[in-house]
């Protein structure tokens, strides 16, 4: 009997614990379909709602970015990776997973637009012809399937010479697909905690850009950049480290090169972009004897008649491990006619720019036919002029490192240089 009645008292147990699981997917649905509920509110006081609304857009959107550049957390985490410009939290410690939770996610987005919404509303400035009273601020964030749900729960009582009016509920949800993000990066701590290996396969599989980053021979920064997510323009970005035993080396990246035309007598200059993933500085050679490419890459001769044809140029770069080839034609062509001559381009030192805070330079160039030139950029962070000036203040939620091509036309021929821009706060 004493067995039955433990038994009796399991189940009892056990359907209680049923019923309240139940329960709270209840509640968390219920948000979720309460959301799209709209609060009505009378025309007079609507431009006190636009407000509430469009500052908890200015405050919510830099702390999602905020989370999604350090790794899941905004206030603090206790794995973190510390690097010179970034606190990213780590996702998996050897074989331990110690990702943030999705919960501990809405909750730093929650407790973030909480502290930082009444600064923007800052006591209803504008709107001193009104009376105002309001209660605590609540807030409950969602990380959904293809977006991120912000609800305020603030009850403003709006006080007018004849009547008063409450509201209470502010909501807005931004098209930032972090639920999808956060299930490819749990692929790739799954695949981390089975193998030293980095699966360029599984990287190269979704419809994200995953850009791989070793900080040093233990630790990886995995950066994942959704072209999808984006407010404003600014994709969102979303990092974590991992820590391991060992880290593969990985093959210098090398930019294809495009096939040639060169002319006797007329100066030929060009530039082999590449990196090394883990920092390492790269050894450059060629397997001509028209020219000698120089240890930054650059190569630079003057052919002369005797020359002419058409020649396969393999070009090699090597990180001391790891080895790449990159071929392309070189056609020298002997030319009665005077030779168009290239501009002239200053080669671009890399440059760091600060949220907020006016960057220039100019790009300095000239035609040694006297040519006018035409300056333009491949990026959206700003648009050089037809000076060569380059003037802007970033955004917050440009952050990061950007390569950025300036091109120099004389109208038939185009230079090409590199800018590394590094985008951070002080």
């Amino acid at each position: 009997m004493k067995s039955k009645g433990q038994l009796t008292i399991f189940i009892i147990f056990g359907f209680v614990i049923l019923i309240a699981i139940g329960f709270l997917f209840y509640i968390r649905g219920a948000t979720l379909v309460e959301r799209a509920q709209v609060e009505e509110v009378p025309l007079e006081v609507q431009p006190v709602k636009n407000f509430v609304e469009a500052c908890l857009e200015e405050v919510a959107v830099p702390g999602i970015y905020l989370l999604g550049e350090q790794g899941g957390y905004i206030y603090g985490y206790d794995q973190l990776l510390m690097t010179d410009n970034l606190q990213v939290a780590y996702h998996l410690e050897y074989d331990k997973d110690v990702s943030p939770t999705t919960e501990f996610m809405e909750n730093e987005i929650s407790r973030f637009v909480k502290r930082s919404l009444p600064l923007c509303i800052d006591n209803f400035t504008g709107f001193e012809y009104l009376g105002f009273e309001h209660g605590e601020i609540e807030v409950d964030t969602i990380i959904a399937e293809k977006d991120v749900v912000v609800k305020v729960y603030y009850p403003i009582k709006v006080i007018q010479q004849d009547s008063n009016t409450t509201i209470s509920v502010f909501y807005a949800n931004y098209p930032i697909r972090l639920s999808h993000i956060l299930d490819i990066k749990d692929g790739i701590i799954l695949i981390s905690n089975q193998s030293d290996m980095i699966d360029l396969d599984y990287l190269s599989s979704h419809d994200v850009e995953i850009t791989v980053l070793p900080y040093d021979k233990n630790n990886i920064v995995y950066s994942i950049h959704d072209n999808q997510s984006d407010i404003e323009e600014a994709p969102f970005i979303f990092n974590f480290a991992v820590k391991s035993d060992y880290v593969e080396n990985l093959l210098p990246f090398v930019d294809d090169i495009k096939d040639k035309v060169a002319y006797p007598d007329a100066l030929f200059d060009m530039q082999i972009f590449a990196y090394d993933p883990e920092g390492t500085t790269l050894h450059f050679e060629d397997n001509t004897a028209l020219f000698n490419i120089d240890q930054t890459g650059r190569i630079g001769f003057m052919p002369t008649p005797a020359d002419a044809g058409e020649y396969e140029i393999e070009i090699t770069v090597s990180d001391g491990v790891n080895t790449v080839e990159k071929i392309f034609n070189l056609e020298i062509i002997e030319i009665s006619t005077p030779v168009n001559d290239p501009p002239i381009v200053q080669y671009l030192e890399n440059r760091i720019a600060y949220v907020n805070e006016l960057f220039y330079m100019n790009v300095t160039a000239y035609d040694p036919e006297g040519a006018t030139l035409a300056f333009s950029d491949n990026t959206t962070l700003f648009n050089i002029n037809m000076t060569g000036e380059i003037s802007f203040s970033p955004l917050f939620a440009s952050i990061g490192e950007h390569d950025i091509e300036i091109s120099v036309s004389d109208g038939i021929n185009v230079v090409n240089r590199l800018l590394e821009l590094n985008i951070t706060q002080r």
